[in-house]
C-alpha cells in the first residue's frame, strides 16, 4: 500500500508498483500525463508518471465509469474497476490527468451508462475498498471515527439542470450524507455562481457551505465520523477565502454500515442515453423540458488532486 504525495499535503509516498492487469477502454485518451510525488523519501520527476493511481493513492478504492464495456454495450451496466488493475487503468476520457499533472479528472455524461435500470444518472465516482482493496468497506456508522479529505476542484456541470454530487456517505440503502452543487438557472456549465451544500439524512437537514460558488474555484472538504454517529463537514474556498464548518449532524435510520464516495455523480439525465436506448427512470421523473437534457454527451467534471483517507 502506498500514501501519495502532494504538493499540499506533503505525505511520504511508497515506490509505484505497475500492474500487469490492464484493462482497456474503447476511448481511452492517447495522452501520457503526469504529477509529482515522492518514493523512499526521493524526488521523483514528474513526467515518471502514467496512470491516475500515481497521483491519487487509489489503493482503497474501486472506481465506476459512465460506460459500458460489455459487447454490445449495456446502458445499465456502468463499467467497474478495482485493484490491482485500477493501479494501472489507463487513461479515459471520463478518469484521467490533467494537463497541469497534479490530479485527476473525472467526467461524468448525461446519458453514460448507469448502474442499474433503476438509475437515471451517471457518474465516474470512486467507492471506499478495504483491504488489498478488493472488499467493500464497510464500517460501523456510529462506533468509529472516519474520515475523508478532498482537495478538488468543480470544472464544468450540465446546463439544463447544473446539479452535482461531489463527496458522500452511505449506508447500504441511505444517502447519509451529500455534498452537492446547484447551479443557477440558465447556467452555461463553465462560469456559473451556485451553492454548496451539506445534504444529511436523505436531504432531511440541509446545511450551506458556500452561498457563492464559482466554478473553477479550488476547495478543501473534510468529512469527519466520531463515535456517536456525528458527522461535521469542513469546507474552504481557496480563492474567495469562504470557510465552513457544519454544526455536527446525528446519522439517523442507518441500515447496515456506512462507506464513502468522491468523484462526481450528476444529478442531471438525458431521456435517450449514448446507446440510443431509453433511460427510464430519467423518463418518469416527468421533468420539464427546460430541465432536461438533450444532449446525451451534456457533462460536468471534477479535478481531484488530493484524496485522503483517516
Amino acid at each position: 500500500m502506498k500514501t501519495k504525495f502532494s504538493k499540499l499535503s506533503f505525505t511520504i509516498a511508497a515506490a509505484f508498483v505497475a500492474s500487469a492487469g490492464i484493462m482497456s477502454v474503447s476511448n481511452a485518451s492517447a495522452q501520457s500525463e503526469s504529477s509529482f510525488f515522492v518514493a523512499d523519501n526521493a524526488t521523483v520527476s514528474g513526467d515518471s508518471a502514467q496512470y491516475p493511481d500515481d497521483v491519487l493513492d487509489l489503493s482503497q478504492w474501486k472506481l465506476t465509469l459512465p460506460i459500458s464495456l460489455d459487447l454490445p454495450p449495456k446502458s445499465n451496466s456502468a463499467t467497474e474497476i478495482k485493484q490491482p488493475q485500477l493501479q494501472t487503468y489507463p487513461q479515459s476520457e471520463y478518469f484521467r490527468l490533467n494537463a497541469a499533472k497534479n490530479g485527476v479528472l473525472f467526467k461524468a455524461i448525461a446519458g453514460g451508462a448507469r448502474t442499474t435500470k433503476n438509475t437515471a444518472y451517471p457518474r465516474s465516482e470512486l467507492r471506499e475498498m478495504q483491504g488489498d482493496g478488493t472488499q467493500p468497506a464497510a464500517w460501523s456508522c456510529t462506533n468509529a471515527n472516519h474520515a475523508m479529505y478532498l482537495e478538488q476542484t468543480l470544472l464544468h456541470t450540465t446546463t439544463k439542470k447544473p446539479e452535482v454530487t461531489i463527496a458522500q456517505i452511505h449506508d447500504s440503502k441511505n444517502d447519509n450524507l451529500m455534498v452537492k452543487y446547484f447551479g443557477p438557472p440558465f447556467a452555461n456549465g463553465s462560469t456559473d455562481i451556485g451553492k454548496l451544500e451539506a445534504r444529511f439524512n436523505n436531504d432531511t437537514m440541509t446545511q450551506i457551505l458556500d452561498s457563492a460558488y464559482k466554478i473553477g474555484d479550488p476547495m478543501t472538504i473534510d468529512i469527519a465520523v466520531t463515535s456517536g454517529g456525528n458527522v461535521t463537514v469542513t469546507y474552504k474556498n481557496q480563492r474567495s477565502g469562504v470557510s465552513n464548518s457544519t454544526a455536527t449532524v446525528k446519522l439517523t435510520d442507518i441500515v447496515g454500515s456506512c462507506y464513502f464516495k468522491a468523484g462526481i455523480y450528476i444529478q442531471a439525465c438525458s431521456k435517450r442515453d449514448i446507446y440510443n436506448n431509453t433511460n427510464t427512470a430519467c423518463v418518469s421523473k416527468n421533468r420539464s423540458v427546460d430541465r432536461s437534457e438533450t444532449d446525451p454527451y451534456a457533462y460536468s467534471e471534477i479535478e481531484v488532486r488530493n484524496i485522503t483517507l483517516r
